[in-house]
């Protein structure tokens, strides 16, 4: 096939994935997401990306996902303030676990965005990766913003993301239930990747996303205190 034709289509699907990003974008409203739930590979993030956040002092948060015919499963706590420290199983390295840790070095304001720096899969079982993030509300948007930087591989990394959906399901003498559904979407190198997740519980949230546009994932997530 002619090298001049595969580099106008690679030009033109990557056009489409920023596209896609960007009417993504559009189609958010309501209040922004700000649960502290693990993303694929450990980090607290969206779907395959860090964010700045960090489980706090004596909080944990664990994830099992399903992925290309295979499972993982994530834990991360925070033995001292403002660091994350995680563990994850994944069949796909040349180990079976693999580590993560994130420092949060700025915690979010009103004004500013939270900015932290970090590392997934340390001991280089598939792919370690040095990364930093900064994460940020963005009222005016109604949306909350992550752009970070990683080396090795692609550098740029950025998402989005933003509640569409609460709805209160409550009975006489029962506490009230709030079922939040937020949209995700993210840029990680060349990989658009978008998706849903469903809390159905203050500690429980299920995750359905589209990975590189290609491939599902599914997933569920707890959060809890020692």
């Amino acid at each position: 096939m002619d090298a001049r034709f595969v580099g106008r289509m690679e030009i033109v699907i990557n056009k489409a994935r920023l596209t896609v990003f960007f009417l993504v974008i559009g189609l958010l409203v309501s209040v922004p997401v700000v649960w502290a739930t693990p993303s694929f590979h450990g980090p607290t993030g969206l779907i395959t990306i860090p964010t700045a956040d960090v489980v706090q002092s004596g909080q944990f948060n664990l994830g099992v996902f399903y992925y290309q015919d295979e499972l993982s499963t994530v834990i991360n706590g925070a033995p001292l303030p403002n660091l994350e420290l995680g563990i994850g199983v994944w069949n796909r390295g040349r180990s079976l676990g693999y580590l993560n840790a994130k420092y949060q070095l700025v915690p979010e304001t009103r004004d500013y965005p939270g900015i932290a720096v970090g590392g997934m899969d340390l001991s280089d079982s598939f792919g370690r990766r040095l990364y930093a993030v900064a994460s940020k509300n963005l009222p005016e948007f109604g949306v909350r913003g992550h752009i970070g930087i990683q080396t090795p591989g692609d550098p740029l990394f950025a998402g989005i993301s933003k509640v569409f959906n609460t709805v209160t399901i409550s009975q006489p003498g029962q506490n009230s239930l709030a079922l939040q559904t937020s949209l995700v979407a993210e840029l990680n190198g060349d990989d658009l990747n978008v998706g849903l997740q469903l809390r159905i519980s203050p500690n429980f949230v299920l995750h359905a996303s589209y990975v590189g546009l290609e491939s599902g994932l599914l997933g569920i997530t707890y959060n809890g205190w020692f």
